[in-house]
């Protein structure tokens, strides 16, 4: 089949005879589909979708030119070949979904055999190159957060889990409170003595499981308890070294029962297990723990754990793993695995002292953001569509979109008490789509003395993601 011109637009523009004709191969034949488009000077772009199977002939006479294209590993029936139409408004947001970009910068003729240049997506300037001032209205910009609930409580939440828009927290004396982000209300009261529960999880439906210092697991019970009496619980398991519970997470109510284990302290080694209810399994043993210990449930077999360290926990199906850490250090200094965050049933965010959220794949695949953020540590990390969050040592939430220009941090988390200079927030979780909970932020003034410890309820109140 005859090559197709491309770019006779700009030969008309210039209102003279065509120059000789250019043979230009496309820089990703194996295509489903293409966009290429070219920006000539003082003028915008002008983009047409064309055959990646064919060498492009190009009819050019003024230069530079700046050329451009999207590749897709997906046909996209109604885009017929020609100039591409107008994306629509609100604009047709598929588009965003390609592969691949590559460009190539035409100074003179000479330059129509040079390479081109690829990169993999999401590319910012690609995006702005095909959508302009509508990019937005499909990627969303940066958001604002508003505290709207609070709740200033004696006690230290060490456990949060959120299921069905709704979080239930566990405190280090046994005591259980829930919300859903409009209220809070006690499932039941601590425990007289106890002072030793160091973490807690819910399987969204009757159960909590409940981590002690002395490697103890316990379950407890929602149908049995009163929110005026102190909580009821039964013992469950122990882990066999004793080692306190650092972090649990459980498989939801309607799906087969397996209980995810993290046991660390700081400068001793971590140990993750499986527990099916009747025995351990799986069982791995890593590096010693620092101040930060999480963990997460991925699918059914899978987790993985993060103890403030050099590595993570991975406990895939039939196999359990550590696994390195894609940078080791940077000009900063040493990194660290400090928070994780679950992202479907293979991959997750982790939060990685100096560099920010890192994207991690089943089994060993890291995505490391270009634009590190430097931040001395990455307590806690959060996924809503199209953007990551994560708080750090400072009273600051750090907002890091996939795509589209970086925002600025907010200092989301207000002062409570006239003399705090800090707040460190703990157990950042989603609860829904306009909602974030923090399961415990400690306002601390200039000399690390505790003003007061609080619940809260952060909702969106500006921007779209």
């Amino acid at each position: 089949m005859e090559a197709r011109r491309f770019a006779v637009w700009l030969a008309l523009l210039a209102g003279c005879t065509p120059s000789p004709v250019f043979v230009m191969p496309a820089p990703d034949p194996g295509a489903a589909t293409m966009l290429m488009g070219f920006s000539a000077p003082g003028g915008g772009p002008r983009i047409s979708v064309v055959r990646p199977d064919q060498p492009w002939r190009l009819v050019a006479e003024d230069f530079p030119l700046d050329l451009r294209v999207l590749s897709y590993d997906h046909p996209i029936p109604d885009l017929a070949e020609g100039p591409l139409a107008a994306l629509g408004d609100p604009p047709r947001c598929d588009l965003l979904n390609y592969q691949g970009a590559a460009t190539k910068l035409l100074r003179a003729q000479e330059d129509i055999a040079d390479g081109w240049v690829k990169s993999m997506a999401p590319d910012n300037a690609a995006d702005d190159w095909l959508y302009g001032a509508d990019l937005a209205k499909c990627i969303g910009t940066c958001t604002t957060w508003t505290e709207t609930l609070s709740l200033d409580v004696p006690r230290v939440i060490v456990g949060l889990k959120v299921a069905q828009e709704e979080a239930i927290g566990v405190d280090f004396g046994g005591g259980v409170i829930r919300t859903d982000g409009a209220s809070f209300q006690a499932i039941c009261a601590p425990i007289p003595g106890v002072v030793d529960v160091t973490t807690g999880t819910w399987d969204g439906g009757d159960t909590l499981w409940i981590g002690h210092r002395d490697g103890r697991i316990e379950r407890l019970l929602r149908s049995e308890q009163r929110a005026d009496q102190p909580c009821v619980v039964h013992a469950a398991t122990r882990v066999p070294s004793g080692q306190p519970i650092a972090a649990l997470d459980v498989a939801p109510s309607s799906e087969p029962f397996e209980l995810f284990i993290l046991a660390a302290a700081r400068g001793s080694a971590t140990w993750m297990a499986r527990w099916d209810g009747q025995r351990f399994d799986q069982e791995i043993t890593g590096s010693p723990a620092q101040f930060s210990t999480q963990l997460v449930r991925l699918a059914a077999g899978r987790a993985i754990g993060t103890a403030d360290n050099q590595e993570i926990l991975v406990i895939h199906d039939d196999r359990a793993e550590r696994v390195e850490l894609p940078i080791l250090s940077t000009v900063e200094g040493l990194t660290a695995a400090q928070s994780v965050e679950a992202e479907g049933p293979d991959s997750a965010w982790i939060g990685i002292s100096h560099l920010g959220p890192c994207h991690y794949a089943l089994p060993r695949s890291w995505v490391v953001p270009s634009d590190r953020s430097g931040t001395f540590s990455v307590d806690n990390v959060v996924r809503l569509p199209g953007r990551t969050y994560f708080t750090s040592a400072r009273i600051r939430l750090h907002e890091v979109p996939d795509r589209g220009p970086g925002c600025a941090d907010s200092e989301t988390f207000p002062r409570h008490g006239s003399a705090t200079t800090r707040i460190q927030a703990s157990l950042l979780r989603r609860l829904n789509a306009r909602q974030l909970v923090v399961g415990h932020a400690r306002e601390e003034d200039g000399g690390a003395v505790v003003q007061s410890t609080s619940i809260r309820i952060l909702t969106r109140s500006g921007g779209s993601p």
